[in-house]
């Protein structure tokens, strides 16, 4: 799959964001507070791209983040139909078989 940038530096993941409810136009107060929950609550993610340094993760792998690594990561709209959320390498607690 062609991505949308030429290289992703660093220790940085790039995780598929889960499918959200359909309808909400403008993140409310209250829209915003159900996607981090959404994404707190989830077991499993999917690897959309890795960084330079990540040697020990692959496009396509599912891995479980730490809690506090979801709360301080970051939304980044890549473009009009994707978007993703970036963590640290060292906030994936393990791969999935």
């Amino acid at each position: 799959m062609e991505k949308p940038f030429k290289k992703l530096k660093g220790n940085r993941v790039y995780l598929e964001m889960p499918e959200l409810k359909k309808g909400k136009i403008i993140l409310t107060d209250s829209a915003l507070k159900e996607m981090y929950e959404t994404i707190k609550n989830k077991e499993r993610f999917k690897v959309y791209a890795v960084g330079e340094s990540v040697s020990d993760l692959q496009e396509g792998d599912e891995v479980r983040v730490d809690s506090r690594g979801l709360m301080s990561g970051e939304v980044v709209k890549l473009s009009e139909e994707l978007t993703v959320l970036q963590v640290s390498v060292f906030d994936i607690a393990h791969i999935w078989a």
